[in-house]
């Protein structure tokens, strides 16, 4: 794990040094978190409780089509609503990213954004295909 903080920074923000973080997998179509996906977001919880200073980066896949996007919108919705909702994780600590090129569709990559500017939430850009 890198150490450098991209310059130092305001003394108030602090560093992270959050380090590597699980990416959580999504099975077929699923926006659920399986029980897999439930126990990893908890150590990503646990490890930003641990890093108060750290804003994290989740990323979702997928720009083919408006159906992936809108699957990787679900996605990214749904960890940040898990972390926010049952593990009491500011939401303002989220950076939320989805329908990048580059990655596994089924496949939501978490990483240390502090010092990256972006939204913590975003509208579903195709609410109309949102799996139930």
């Amino acid at each position: 794990a890198r150490l450098d903080s991209g310059g130092l920074g305001s003394l108030s923000k602090g560093r992270c040094f959050i380090g590597d973080l699980p990416s959580i997998v999504f099975k077929g179509r699923s926006v659920t978190l399986s029980k897999d996906g439930r126990a990893l977001a908890e150590s990503i919880a646990q490890k930003m409780r641990d890093n108060p200073a750290c804003k994290v980066a989740v990323i979702g896949y997928g720009e083919s089509s408006k159906s992936a996007q809108q699957l990787s919108w679900d996605r990214v919705n749904e960890v940040i609503k898990y972390l926010v909702e049952k593990e009491g994780i500011n939401s303002d600590r989220f950076i939320f990213r989805y329908g990048q090129s580059g990655g596994d569709e089924n496949t939501i990559d978490i990483k240390d954004g502090t010092g990256e500017e972006g939204p913590n939430t975003v509208p579903a850009p195709h609410p109309n295909l949102r799996k139930r």
